[in-house]
């Protein structure tokens, strides 16, 4: 079931690099996508032609879009990360993503309910990642393990939990309720670990030493700026060019 997720991303990687090769004003190009997206999901929501709204609702291309002007807040240090790094922002979107677990999901209109959990944790992850005044650090070696593995633990927990209830359902029946979700989530997350980890050292790694192949190899002979500037380009691009 996870795994729609990992087709989105395939179909975003295919389509932002047009979009942003042609962008002048990146974030002015953001915005009026997210809006022009909202617009049509609005607008086929209402249409007869329901399947094309539901891969519209599914895609949630809006929604990476709002993950995009997040990283170029923070590659261009804007002012608007003053805004997103302060405390009740912080404790603010805490709070909701807490209230959303623990209580009820959070819900205003179908409609806008994913943009709006998308701003939630576009602010989540820039400050734990890259707030030196996080209210709340992540950085451990505990967690630092966790991320490492996550990938595993995201496609495979699904499994185990259908695995444990076939396999526990006749055996936990006589147990109180609490004690057997107990053991089920104790069980599941021990094995969802275990089988990531072993999932990460045998497969994943070879597909991690892979992809340097494909990676862009900049040549160690840098240019002088004056023969940039004769080329018009900066000693980035031409070193890139190199």
């Amino acid at each position: 079931t996870p795994l729609w997720s990992v087709g989105v991303e395939e179909q975003f990687y295919a389509f932002w690099p047009l979009l942003m090769n042609k962008a002048k004003n990146i974030p002015k190009t953001l915005l009026l996508f997210i809006g022009i997206y909202l617009l049509l999901k609005v607008a086929l929501q209402y249409s007869p032609f329901s399947s094309v709204y539901h891969v519209f609702y599914i895609t949630r291309l809006d929604c990476m879009a709002i993950g995009g002007l997040g990283a170029y807040l923070v590659l261009y240090k804007r002012r608007m990360l003053n805004i997103i790094y302060s405390k009740p922002m912080q404790i603010a979107c805490w709070a909701l993503f807490i209230d959303s677990i623990v209580i009820h999901s959070f819900h205003v209109f179908s409609i806008l309910d994913h943009e709006i959990y998308s701003l939630v944790f576009l602010v989540l992850i820039m400050n734990v990642s890259t707030n030196p005044h996080t209210i709340i650090k992540l950085e451990n070696k505990f967690l630092r393990f966790i991320g490492k593995i996550s990938y595993g633990m995201y496609a495979y927990h699904m499994l185990f939990i259908f695995l444990l209830g076939k396999l526990l359902s006749n055996l936990l029946a006589g147990i109180p309720n609490t004690v057997a979700m107990l053991i089920v989530y104790v069980l599941t997350l021990s094995l969802t670990i275990a089988f990531s980890y072993l999932s990460y050292q045998f497969l994943e790694k070879r597909f991690l030493k892979m992809k340097r192949k494909y990676t862009d190899i900049k040549s160690s002979c840098q240019p002088t700026k004056s023969a940039a500037k004769q080329n018009k380009l900066t000693p980035a691009d031409a070193t890139v060019q190199l």
